[in-house]
């Protein structure tokens, strides 16, 4: 276990019109004292790095004191917050503190568009708190990690041309990029709503506007592509966006420690009737060491049964996909992300085709081509000379990766950084 997810209390000062994350259950919080032998317990069991998730962490109110004492213990924090609550006062003690990263959530670049699914003044609030970042940078002589999750919806789509310059102008390290669906709340907002065809094309609009700049001031990535939806966009734009394959924290076994000191596989499932409570319950922390397995091997192997059927069965990166609960046990939903992955990688596939037309030339940086031949292509490095041989029945995919598995996660996280991230693979087309 190196990460866990700790939700500190059960209430926010927001109520956002496509929250996933409100639920009926009001649980009790516990005191400082008893929160700190929760987090000795976790150092115990291996915990590295705590993300303070869902809801709102700022309105527990030792939750400073609580940041103090697991920093100082050499646990890394992470927090996702709504960003209203933090003062000039409180970012100086996340200076102290040495917090990896402060995800601030936004669902447009405007108080009119924002403001509409966040609340009156939430707007105005965040980009005071980003002056006052800006200010404590200048002071400090190095930047706070601050990110910000960005939704698209259907009211900020009138803004998605502007989105990178203004993103650019605020002093984050890490632009995130989501689109609101049909869960929580939004189940009663629709008007928010997007297609996922609406959020993949203002996507490609955001990257295109991305690499028109010069100076990056903050890493580009996005929530709402899935792994082929990424490779394809890297491919045909030329970009290093990072390819995610899709994880369930109760498939996968994992908690979140709640506001009593309870565990839940996964508290965005408490309301939404896809899996019985006593499956998402894992009784009390100090009865329970999270490291263990939580789930019966027949449960897990009935909610992985969507791998057995359709395109799941030829997936490249089916023995590590676990999709979300949400989606995998809802039919209409798992049927429309199937459609989703095959039509993407058979896109990649379109691609692979036109090399071994002749039509295009795969790149691998500026030095490294490969060219297609009658029953073979060729890979070579123009720096070095080396040659390297594949032959018509590799699968581009397997090329990208350099690899004939990804069911060692540790080698596939790391071919994703080395391969995926820094010799991304780039189409270039011989006209």
């Amino acid at each position: 276990m190196q990460t866990i997810k700790w939700e500190l209390t059960p209430y926010c000062n927001l109520h956002c019109r496509h929250c996933g994350a409100e639920s009926k259950h009001k649980r009790k919080i516990l005191s400082l004292e008893e929160n700190k032998i929760i987090a000795n317990m976790l150092k115990e069991q291996g915990v590295t790095s705590i993300r303070f998730i869902t809801k709102e962490t700022c309105m527990y109110p030792h939750w400073l004191d609580l940041f103090d004492y697991i920093s100082e213990m050499g646990i890394r924090i992470m927090l996702i917050t709504n960003g209203t609550l933090l003062t000039e006062s409180i970012l100086e003690r996340l200076y102290a503190c040495n917090i990896d990263l402060i995800a601030i959530s936004l669902e447009g670049i405007s108080s009119k568009t924002n403001d509409y699914v966040r609340g009156e003044g939430v707007f105005e609030r965040i980009m005071t708190m980003m002056d006052i970042v800006r200010k404590m940078n200048h002071k400090y002589g190095y930047d706070l990690p601050v990110g910000i999750q960005l939704n698209l919806t259907q009211m900020n789509l009138c803004e998605v041309d502007d989105m990178i310059d203004f993103c650019n102008s605020l002093p984050i390290n890490v632009l995130s990029i989501g689109s609101v669906i049909a869960t929580g709340n939004a189940k009663f907002n629709r008007e928010i709503c997007l297609e996922h065809k609406q959020a993949v094309s203002a996507a490609y609009k955001i990257i295109e506007n991305y690499q028109k700049i010069e100076k990056k001031q903050f890493f580009l990535n996005f929530k709402l592509f899935s792994t082929y939806e990424t490779i394809y966009a890297n491919l045909i734009n030329n970009t290093e966006l990072l390819p995610t394959v899709h994880k369930c924290s109760v498939v996968d076994s994992l908690f979140e420690v709640m506001s009593d000191g309870s565990l839940c596989r996964c508290n965005l499932l408490e309301d939404e009737g896809v899996i019985s409570d006593e499956d998402l319950s894992a009784g009390s922390i100090y009865d329970y060491d999270v490291n263990s397995e939580a789930v019966s091997e027949d449960k897990v192997e009935k909610w992985l049964g969507y791998r057995n059927s359709g395109f799941c069965q030829k997936c490249f990166f089916r023995e590590d996909c676990n999709l979300c609960l949400l989606t995998s046990q809802r039919s209409e939903e798992l049927s429309e992300q199937k459609k989703i992955c095959e039509e993407y990688y058979n896109k990649i596939m379109a691609l692979k085709e036109m090399v071994y037309e002749g039509k295009c030339l795969f790149g691998i940086n500026e030095r490294t081509f490969v060219k297609e031949y009658k029953d073979y292509m060729k890979l070579t490095n123009a720096f070095s000379g080396d040659v390297t041989f594949y032959g018509k029945d590799c699968d581009v995919i397997r090329l990208l990766m350099q690899t004939e598995s990804v069911t060692d996660l540790e080698k596939y996280e790391e071919l994703i950084v080395r391969l995926l991230l820094y010799d991304m693979l780039k189409i270039k087309n011989k006209g």
